[in-house]
């Protein structure tokens, strides 16, 4: 496993835009010395189940950041997949995959971006259903 550092590029993970601040936090590092914001994946919480509005406010977050003149800030994905189901194993491994658009997005960004010495970090706010997908997607994805 690599080392984890402001040179790690992230995923960012979360449901409601304006719940807390790692939104912000997020595309003022990725301007500064931090890590690079490789994808944000907007989803759906109990707290906040509309995706419509949850999208909408990242999308305003990421125009306000452009606006502003902060570069390198991606567009947010929605993702609405539905809920894993616990396969009747119990097995982790047999855990059909929904192959969510976070999910994807996850996946795809680890194996255009991370290196054996400096692994994709996935920064996470709200449920943890498109980490686990990318899991069941891509089983390698932990040494990424």
């Amino acid at each position: 496993m690599g080392r984890v550092d402001e040179r790690n590029p992230i995923v960012l993970v979360n449901d409601g835009a304006d719940d807390n601040w790692q939104g912000e936090y997020a595309v003022l590092l990725a301007n500064s010395a931090g890590p690079k914001l490789a994808g944000i994946v907007i989803d759906t919480s109990p707290g906040w189940q509309d995706i419509d509005a949850n999208i909408a406010g990242w999308r305003g977050l990421v125009a306000a950041a452009r606006a502003s003149g902060l570069r390198g800030v991606p567009d947010p994905t929605a993702s609405i997949g539905p809920r894993l189901v616990r396969p009747a194993s119990g097995e982790i491994d047999d855990t059909s995959p929904n192959r969510s658009e976070g999910a994807r997005l996850i996946v795809d960004a680890a194996a255009r971006l991370s290196l054996p010495y400096r692994p994709l970090v996935v920064v996470t706010g709200g449920r943890l259903t498109d980490v686990a997908d990318a899991y069941l997607v891509d089983r390698t994805i932990t040494d990424r």
